[in-house]
């Protein structure tokens, strides 16, 4: 159920070889290199209580755009519940929504990457949904380079992730907006 849950982070995750490879750590990065995770899972857990929705602007090459909304609709302290809904840019659906519930640790985890292969520097990004300070996480695997700005301020999926191979971007995942309760 993750994994569909999660489908086109865990794609550019599963790309850039990190699903094998987690974190111990339950806090932010220290400062330098290394694949410490952006958040701890109570961050998380208190920027996505019930009632927000993210959505995403998908982009991968040699595929019409879509759009994934994430709506967590419960919390027990330990699980998120969170349907997922994939759309084209018109709003058709393009598939059944998906709700699958998963903890707030193992969510956290989705953010963790092999130290070797991650750099850390901060960065601004300009997004649909803002502009945002951010932690950004360059992975790499051969001629494939993950991007994942996460940003302090929206505790959860990056802002924006970039997955480039042969220096061309090949997928990219852009928040577009949230909504609290």
């Amino acid at each position: 159920m993750p994994a569909r849950f999660f489908a086109p982070l865990l794609l550019a995750l599963g790309a850039t070889a990190c699903a094998t490879t987690a974190s111990t750590s339950d806090g932010p990065p220290a400062s330098g290199a290394g694949a410490s995770t952006p958040y701890t899972a109570e961050q998380i857990r208190l920027a996505n209580a019930p009632g927000t929705v993210r959505v995403f602007r998908i982009v991968q090459a040699g595929v019409p755009p879509t759009l994934q909304t994430m709506h967590f609709t419960a919390d027990d302290g330990v699980n998120a519940t969170v349907e997922t809904t994939l759309t084209d840019l018109e709003g058709k659906s393009l598939s059944n929504p998906i709700t699958a519930e998963e903890t707030w640790e193992a969510l956290r985890l989705h953010a963790s990457f092999p130290p070797e292969a991650t750099t850390r520097r901060e960065a601004t990004c300009d997004v649909e949904a803002g502009t945002f300070e951010c932690t950004l996480y360059e992975v790499r695997d051969g001629d494939r380079v993950s991007k994942f700005y996460f940003a302090p301020s929206e505790p959860g999926p990056p802002v924006l992730l970039q997955v480039e191979a042969g220096g061309a971007v090949v997928m990219q995942m852009e928040l577009l907006k949230v909504e609290r309760p």
